[in-house]
Parts: C-alpha cells; sequence; structure tokens
C-alpha cells in the first residue's frame, strides 16, 4: 500500500501534466498517466482503475496520448523558463470526429495559457471542425502546389493551417 501510495503521489511533473490534458482529451475516459517505481513502462489508467500499457489502446488513443504528452513537455519547459512553440502537422488525422474536437478543444485552452499552438493540416474537416471552435484557420496554397509552413501566431488561440486548395486565400477566424 505504501508503494502505490507513494507511486500515486510522486509521479513525475510531465506526467501529471499529461494526464490532465488526456483526461481532456479523452472526456474523462482515462484519468492518469504513470509509470511504476521498479519498472520502465508507461500505463494508462482509464476511469474504472484498470491500467493499460501503451500497446494495448486503440491507434487514436495513443496518438491522444502522445498529443497529451507533447503538450505536456511543452507547458513543463514553459514552467523551466523555456518558451516553446507548438507545432503539429496532421496529428488529428487519425482521429474520429469525436476525439478530434475534444483535441481541438484542449488545444484551444492550452493556447489560451499562453502558448504558441500551429496545427497544419490538409484536412478540410479537421479545418471546418477548428473553424467552428472560432479557432483561426488560414488556408494557403503557392501556384505549385507547394505549402508554406512556417507561420507566426499569436499564443492567444491555436492556428490551423489548412492545405486545401481556395480559390483565393483566405483567412477566417480572429
Amino acid at each position: 500500500r505504501v508503494s502505490q501510495h507513494f507511486e500515486l503521489e510522486n509521479q513525475p511533473a510531465t506526467l501529471q501534466k499529461a494526464s490532465v490534458f488526456f483526461s481532456e482529451m479523452t472526456e474523462a475516459r482515462y484519468r492518469r498517466v504513470w509509470t511504476p517505481i521498479t519498472e520502465r513502462t508507461l500505463l494508462i489508467e482509464d476511469a474504472t482503475g484498470r491500467n493499460w500499457r501503451v500497446d494495448e489502446l486503440s491507434r487514436g488513443t495513443r496518438e491522444q496520448l502522445f498529443l497529451s504528452l507533447r503538450l505536456a513537455i511543452v507547458r513543463r519547459n514553459a514552467e523551466r523558463g523555456l518558451h516553446l512553440p507548438l507545432v503539429l502537422d496532421d496529428v488529428l488525422v487519425n482521429f474520429d470526429s469525436q476525439r478530434a474536437l475534444a483535441a481541438c478543444r484542449t488545444l484551444q485552452a492550452f493556447a489560451e495559457e499562453p502558448y504558441q499552438a500551429l496545427l497544419l493540416t490538409c484536412h478540410d474537416h479537421i479545418a471546418r471542425l477548428c473553424a467552428d471552435l472560432s479557432i483561426p484557420v488560414v488556408s494557403l496554397n503557392g501556384s505549385s502546389g507547394e505549402v508554406a509552413r512556417q507561420v507566426f501566431f499569436p499564443a492567444a488561440a491555436p492556428a490551423v493551417m489548412s492545405t486545401e486548395e481556395p480559390e483565393a486565400p483566405t483567412v477566417t477566424g480572429t
């Protein structure tokens, strides 16, 4: 019992933060990302208290976990004085619509803290989802079909760049 209590109370700060993001993204289906003291493995605790290894999770859930870990690492570095922008390239592509919506909401809340977040996508449904959440979406296309991938966005809101080919470049949102 002492060991279990110690493991619960003494997880690395990055995993504690990842747990919060992961719970948000999974709509509380999973509540904790942790590692046992005596092992070098990552475990995921679901809402019922059952623990899962990463390889036992579905692909979409694993990708939610990896995104949660990225957010936690950026936040942890910011606490140490290293403010990094978060650039994500099509990380939502394997999410179903419910997962994508939860991830966009989590990214939106993350960027309000103030962190920079830039989400690149070539999928129109993801760009529409973000636009529906009032997240600024910028569609870019070049004459040769190349897409500009270096754009600065303020920390107040995550931005989504869509590589869908509009009739003219457009900016949507605030």
